[in-house]
């Protein structure tokens, strides 16, 4: 099972900042296996994991190049990384316009929220001055720039939106010409392991029952031990009752639900526990 920690997080503002909610973090993915060289921090009350490094790239770049670079991120086998959303239209910034939701205090955004509620900034202050003991989870956090967010300015095509975290602020910029850092996002918990077999779900082909091997015979996504679907239509009918008992007492390895190395009792088992339903679920498969 994916090992975490619970770091809880102190308020330590300067007396100039007004106290903001602070969300604790949870250590996920540790490089070292049972370690606590966590690569990302899960914030449970958004359901995101940030990755550790604010800046893996060690580079600013285009808008572009940064959503490539986050759709690419493999983190101990862990993909589906992206940039943070920017809300639009967002009431909790202080500037709302025909233009659009922005300045300070967009704490409906994600990086908003990251700056003022989960490392505790204050607008109009460098999170480098200003922040909770979550800020000191990170490493490389451009203190006085700008990060890209994953949301493009609807009224210009070529703009997209954009967070400072040198001043706690979003504005839209030329997503082309101007180059800013990135900060990679997921979805969810990405250390959550439901059947607790040791393989995180968002990368596990059988998230409901332990497979540690992830046998897939049929590289259909869905692991054997959940996936009497034989002919691939998504729901397990009688035509795969029929090919399992076809394949009785053979060594056929997609009819092998279990791994036992024969097709018997307990595969057909798995089946009829599954019978007139889809296969799965999986973390591969949508």
């Amino acid at each position: 099972m994916a090992i975490k920690s619970i770091i809880g997080a102190t308020c330590i503002c300067l007396a100039v900042a007004s106290f903001n909610a602070s969300a604790a973090l949870i250590g996920v993915l540790p490089a070292t296996p049972g370690g606590t060289d966590y690569q990302a921090y899960y914030d449970d009350a958004a359901d995101l994991t940030w990755l550790a490094n604010a800046n893996a790239v060690a580079d600013q770049m285009s808008w572009s190049a940064a959503n490539d670079w986050a759709a690419s991120l493999n983190v101990e086998g862990v993909t589906g990384w992206r940039l943070a959303d920017t809300l639009q239209l967002d009431a909790s910034c202080d500037i709302q316009d025909a233009s659009g939701s922005y300045g300070y205090n967009c704490t409906g955004s994600e990086m908003g929220n990251l700056f003022y509620n989960v490392l505790g900034g204050s607008a109009g202050i460098s999170i480098s001055i200003v922040h909770n003991a979550n800020y000191d989870l990170f490493s490389n956090i451009q203190d006085d720039d700008s990060y890209w967010t994953a949301t493009e300015w609807e009224l210009i095509e070529s703009n997209a939106w954009m967070f400072n975290m040198g001043s706690g602020t979003q504005h839209p910029f030329n997503k082309k010409d101007v180059l800013y850092y990135a900060w990679a996002v997921h979805d969810g918990d990405v250390s959550a392991d439901a059947d607790d077999d040791g393989v995180v779900d968002i990368i596990d082909n059988c998230t409901l029952v332990p497979n540690p091997a992830q046998r897939d015979t049929d590289s259909d996504g869905f692991g054997n031990i959940c996936d009497p679907d034989f002919d691939n239509t998504l729901v397990v009918n009688a035509s795969d009752l029929a090919y399992l008992k076809s394949m009785f007492f053979t060594t056929d390895p997609h009819a092998d639900l279990d791994g036992s190395g024969f097709v018997n009792a307990g595969d057909l088992a798995i089946l009829k526990t599954m019978f007139f339903g889809p296969p799965g679920p999986s973390g591969l498969v949508p």
